[in-house]
């Protein structure tokens, strides 16, 4: 399954099922790089562009320093390498599985030991941060969002285009007078 995981689609689905692919952080292995080439879809490449923000209850603007990280999210490794490089200094990190339901207990216990170590701020994913926002968190909480950036933005804008108008462009003539 690519990526992997639970509800991913199988590989052999890709010709039959999309119009496009998508290539996410970085270059894929040469496996992958080998089957890609194989399939005449076109393909576009992508930046991610990585910020910080604090929780909204947090009205200061957040400054680097210690950290502890919290996440439940399939690549805990990706988000502590871009932790790093936003210059943040991890002093700990707790991962849960990918789609992980958050109890009171789970941000307890993160908090504490945040406090034991001298965290500033517990850094989270944006998806992990709508998990545990409800459950009331009580220690400044700072939360990594992200963007995808299409490398061929109009390329990609021109294939949708042409996919939806079936190949058509709108002619300004045809408007409807009744």
């Amino acid at each position: 399954m690519i990526p992997k995981g639970n509800l991913r689609e199988p590989f052999n689905n890709i010709e039959k099922r999309a119009d496009l692919l998508l290539i996410t952080k970085g270059i894929p292995d040469i496996n992958l790089t080998s089957k890609l080439n194989d399939i005449s879809l076109p393909l576009f490449n992508t930046k991610i562009k990585a910020y910080i923000t604090t929780n909204q209850r947090n009205k200061e603007v957040f400054q680097k320093g210690k950290v502890f990280l919290l996440s439940g999210i399939a690549d805990p490794y990706s988000f502590k390498k871009t932790a790093l490089s936003l210059g943040l200094k991890i002093l700990g990190q707790k991962s849960y599985p990918d789609h992980f339901p958050f109890k009171k207990t789970h941000i307890s216990k993160a908090e504490n030991r945040a406090k034991e170590i001298g965290a500033e701020y517990i850094v989270t994913t944006e998806k992990d941060w709508v998990r545990i926002l409800p459950l009331k968190p009580n220690y400044k909480y700072a939360i990594i969002k992200i963007e995808l950036k299409i490398v061929e933005e109009k390329n990609l804008i021109n294939l949708i285009s042409k996919k939806l108008n079936l190949g058509h462009t709108p002619s300004k003539d045809n408007t409807n007078k009744s």
